[in-house]
C-alpha cells in the first residue's frame, strides 16, 4: 500500500529556470498545511518552508523534503526537519529529499556532501537522507559555468567568487560520488536544452561504478517540458522507487 508522506516544501533562493509544471499527483490522505515557517535566519534573510502534514501520521510516516529553487541552504532545511520533528509530528526514520532543476542539484548535495552543518545553521549534524530523487538537476556545476554547455542561470551563483572553477567543482555531485551513498533516482529528458541529459547519465554511471543503488529514468522531452503521459510515467517511476526502499 502506498504510504502518505509528510511533505516539507523548502522555498530557497531562485536558481535554474522554472520547468513546466507537472500534473499534480493524487494524494490519498487529508493534509493540514502550515505555511511560511522560518527554518533559517542569516542577517535580514529568512529561509522559509511550508509543511503538508497528513492525517493521521506518526513516527513511522515518511517525510519528503521538496526543494523547488536554488541556493546553498538545503542542509539547514533538513536539519530543521529533525530538530522540529517532535513539535510537528514529523517522521524522521525515512526522509527523502527531492527537487526539480536547481532543486534537484540541491537534493543531491544534501545527501552527497560529507561535512558539518554551516555555522549559520542551528543544531548538530543530522543523519543522511534515506534516498534522493533528482528531476533533471545539474550534476557537474563546473561544466555548467564554462564550456559548450554553460547554464546562464548558474553564473550569478559565482559572482565575486575568487576561484569559480574550484568552488563549482566542490559543489558538483559528480565529484562527490563514493560508496555508501543513499539510493538515487534520476529523471531527465533527452532533449533538455538547459541542463543536458548527459549530466544525469554521467552521475548514473559514476554511482554504478561504486555500487550505489540508483536508477536513471530517461524521459522524452526537454527541461520539464513533457506531455501528460510522460509526467504520469515519471511519477509512476518515483512511486515504484519509493516503494522499493527498505522499511524502517
Amino acid at each position: 500500500m502506498r504510504t502518505a508522506h509528510s511533505v516539507v516544501l523548502a522555498a530557497l533562493a531562485a536558481g535554474c529556470a522554472s520547468a513546466k509544471s507537472s500534473p499534480t499527483p493524487t494524494l490519498a490522505a487529508r493534509y493540514t498545511v502550515v505555511p511560511n515557517l522560518v527554518y533559517l535566519r542569516v542577517g535580514d534573510w529568512e529561509g522559509r518552508l511550508d509543511l503538508y502534514l497528513p492525517e493521521p501520521r506518526g513516527p513511522a510516516t515518511p517525510t519528503l523534503v521538496w526543494i523547488h529553487g536554488g541556493g546553498w541552504t538545503r542542509s539547514c532545511a533538513v536539519a530543521w526537519v529533525h530538530r522540529e520533528a517532535p513539535q510537528h509530528g514529523l517522521g524522521t526514520a525515512t526522509v527523502v529529499v527531492s527537487g526539480i532543476s536547481a532543486g534537484g542539484h540541491l537534493a543531491l548535495e544534501t545527501a552527497f556532501v560529507d561535512a558539518e552543518l554551516p555555522a549559520t545553521c542551528p543544531g548538530s549534524r543530522t543523519p543522511p537522507p534515506t534516498a534522493v530523487v533528482s528531476w533533471f538537476g545539474p550534476t557537474d556545476v563546473e561544466a555548467a559555468i564554462a564550456g559548450p554547455h554553460t547554464i546562464d542561470q548558474v553564473l550569478p551563483w559565482f559572482d565575486g567568487v575568487v576561484d569559480p572553477a574550484a568552488t563549482a567543482r566542490a559543489v558538483s555531485p559528480i565529484h562527490q560520488v563514493r560508496p555508501g551513498l543513499p539510493p538515487v533516482l534520476l529523471l531527465h529528458g533527452t532533449r533538455d536544452d538547459l541542463v543536458p541529459y548527459a549530466h544525469s547519465v554521467a552521475l548514473h554511471d559514476a554511482l554504478d561504478r561504486v555500487d550505489v543503488p540508483n536508477r536513471l529514468v530517461t524521459l522524452d522531452g526537454g527541461h520539464g517540458d513533457f506531455d501528460d503521459a510522460t509526467w504520469v510515467r515519471a511519477w509512476d517511476e518515483v512511486w515504484q522507487f519509493l516503494d522499493s526502499l527498505p522499511a524502517r
